[in-house]
């Protein structure tokens, strides 16, 4: 019966009720750690091994299982006469499904007060409230006591991407493949309502702006693929911006042609300029995203100043909308503000990124932004290389058309000594970003010192060599190093990286 089982509370403060009401939640976070990994496993049941990896991942193998039993014997000792529900053996530990309830029904943030302080877990946990919803989202009559003091994500303007609707074209997959990558992008990027709309005489009812992105396809040859997108306003039907690529056709799809996905890019970076040049016709509320598009620009200026004007633009951003993406962005200055050393206080760095990646992740788990920015985070504020390519892997998986995806995986290959591989993602990025012109700003590549350990030292600086290579096109705020890829290892083992400036994002 329900009444006589112990019950977990794993929203809001993590408390373990005893069924008479008795509080007999475990002292010490990494007891309430331990119960947490088995609790949000699908059978209740963790292997030893995996436990200790997450709990005590800076300790030996032997080290590791001798704490993790006196956790099972303190946590047995916390339970008392309810002890029966926590059971382990020489390879397993696990909980009592029968004899528990998980109570999920509270208000407040997943797993509330459980600091452990290990870095495997505290990666788990960041993921594991990722995939939850947060506060935001419980029901309103719950809210008032912790209710943030921004505003709930708005959609005050809308864009509407329209593709073709005859499955009869030889090109149609192809070009809803395309559709949807645009829309993929222009969601991340924009504080806007996308719709997809497959008739091309089809109207979308919108509040506020709107504008409409056209797409069609064509085929040259059986050789080749094209496709062309214009951007326009709704309504006046005032063309904004029009473009096309034409491709070879290979075994892959042509919507995984780097040019392709460049196309996409230049698509939502001429949304940015429309923006831009529209600030001062557009209404109030599209002023997030007018904040977000000019402060990226600004950010990648690589200026002490800047850099901290665009901090304080993101934050506006976010007053005004509450978006993830824009805390994404606040992590990602922490990140060059330590790379470049305008700041030096590692610690305050480490733990504002840290809070705003969390919160970003949060409320965008899967925006290939924030997981670029956060994968930065871990890898240059936290020399977590493992970490930082795991996200940033993810990040290029979601979006592939992302070139901060690309340089973020690039960084942490580099670090662990891949440099092949490092080389061409970064080469990659720089061609996913597309032309240089006035609106592409730099965007730093580093070599790290495991790259010179490992003997790749000479390999390193020829993949620098080769994307920093061309500089002739940057834009005019562009401020590489002149030379820097000449220099020697042991002309920079005191700084212990070598910058590098490429060509970034538009304003995706």
């Amino acid at each position: 019966m329900d009444d006589e089982r112990v019950e977990f509370h794993v929203r809001g403060p993590f408390r373990v009720q005893a069924p008479g009401g008795a509080d007999i939640t475990p002292r010490g976070s990494k007891l309430r750690g331990l119960l947490l990994l088995l609790l949000t496993s699908t059978a209740g049941k963790r292997a030893r091994v995996w436990i200790q990896d997450k709990l005590w991942s800076d300790r030996g193998r032997e080290q590791g299982a001798a704490s993790l039993r006196q956790a099972l014997v303190q946590i047995r000792k916390a339970f008392g006469a309810h002890r029966g529900v926590l059971a382990a053996d020489r390879l397993d530990v696990a909980l009592n499904l029968g004899r528990i309830r998980l109570c999920e029904d509270g208000t407040g943030e997943f797993a509330e007060g459980i600091d452990v302080r290990d870095q495997e877990f505290e990666h788990w946990l960041l993921t594991e409230r990722a995939r939850r919803p947060g506060p935001e989202d419980a029901p309103a009559a719950g809210r008032a006591a912790w209710a943030p003091a921004v505003p709930l994500p708005s959609r005050p303007w809308t864009i509407v991407v329209r593709a073709g609707n005859d499955p009869r074209n030889p090109s149609w997959w192809v070009e809803q493949l395309v559709a949807d990558g645009v829309v993929l992008s222009l969601r991340e990027t924009f504080n806007a309502t996308v719709h997809r709309n497959g008739h091309r005489n089809g109207a979308a009812a919108a509040e506020g702006p709107a504008w409409v992105v056209d797409l069609a396809s064509f085929s040259p040859d059986r050789r080749r693929f094209g496709i062309r997108a214009a951007l326009s306003e709704q309504g006046s039907g005032h063309q904004l911006w029009s473009g096309y690529r034409i491709v070879r056709r290979t075994d892959a799809p042509p919507v995984e042609h780097p040019d392709i996905l460049q196309f996409t890019n230049a698509l939502v970076a001429a949304v940015a300029d429309g923006l831009l040049a529209g600030e001062g016709r557009l209404p109030g509320a599209v002023r997030a995203d007018l904040r977000c598009c000019a402060a990226i620009r600004r950010l990648f200026l690589m200026k002490p100043d800047e850099v901290k004007r665009a901090d304080e633009t993101f934050a506006e951003a976010f007053e005004i909308a509450g978006r993830g993406t824009y805390l994404g962005w606040r992590a990602q200055v922490r990140t060059i503000q330590r790379i470049k050393r305008y700041r030096d206080a590692l610690d305050d760095l480490r733990e504002e990124g840290a809070r705003f990646a969390a919160r970003a992740l949060q409320l965008a788990p899967r925006n290939s932004v924030v997981l670029a920015a956060l994968a930065n985070t871990r890898l240059f504020l936290e020399g977590d290389v493992a970490g930082g390519h795991e996200l940033a892997a993810r990040s290029a998986r979601i979006n592939p058309a992302n070139p901060m995806a690309w340089w973020a995986l690039s960084s942490a290959q580099l670090y662990s000594g891949a440099v092949d591989a490092a080389c061409e993602n970064a080469a990659r990025a720089r061609h996913l970003a597309g032309m240089p012109s006035a609106t592409t700003c730099a965007l730093p590549f580093f070599v790290a010192p495991p790259a010179f350990r490992r003997g790749n030292g000479s390999a390193a600086f020829g993949c620098a060599s080769r994307v920093a290579g061309s500089r002739g096109g940057a834009a005019p705020g562009f401020s590489g190093p002149a030379g820097v890829a000449d220099r020697a290892p042991a002309q920079v083992g005191q700084r212990g990286m070598i910058e590098l400036k490429c060509v970034p994002p538009n304003c995706a």
